[in-house]
């Protein structure tokens, strides 16, 4: 293995990837949920879009402590992770400008976004609550202020 690759995260899609894993790897870190997500060191192959789509399908904040999460939590993040990342690569991903496949085709993945992108937008689960952003380090998150707790 090169040794850039050494310091990444189990990969989002593996079996290896665990909330017992996920917690040692966290150690005595402070970090919000979307910025342990977007660690490639702590997980590797979640970007900014599948994040939050993640922490919506799994009713979780994206500022709530990852190290605050319950085993249950952590699972439904993992199990939902496989979820939206297959489906993703399923649409060939999320081409918000000039992306393209290697058939030079769109990815048709934001059709099904719930939370990224759509501020001020009624919620599509809830139907009540507009999608809010709030800025992450340097990240943009979108998020349910009633479906995410």
């Amino acid at each position: 293995l090169l040794p850039r690759f050494r310091v990444l995260g189990p990969d989002a899609m593996e079996g290896n990837w665990n909330p017992k894993d996920f917690r040692k790897r966290l150690g005595k870190r402070n970090l919000s949920i979307k910025a342990a997500l977007l660690d490639q060191g702590l997980v590797s192959g979640i970007g900014n879009i599948y994040s939050d789509e993640i922490l919506f399908k799994s009713k979780i904040h994206p500022l709530v402590k990852a190290r605050a999460l319950t085993d249950k939590h952590l699972y439904a993040i993992i199990r939902n992770s496989r979820i939206i990342l297959r489906k993703a690569i399923a649409h060939r991903g999320s081409s918000m400008n000039d992306y393209r496949d290697l058939k030079g085709e769109k990815g048709s993945y934001m059709i099904f976004a719930r939370a990224y992108r759509r501020m001020g937008k009624i919620c599509k689960t809830c139907r009540k609550a507009k999608i809010e952003r709030v800025k992450i380090g340097s990240r943009s998150s979108y998020f349910c202020p009633a479906c995410q707790t």
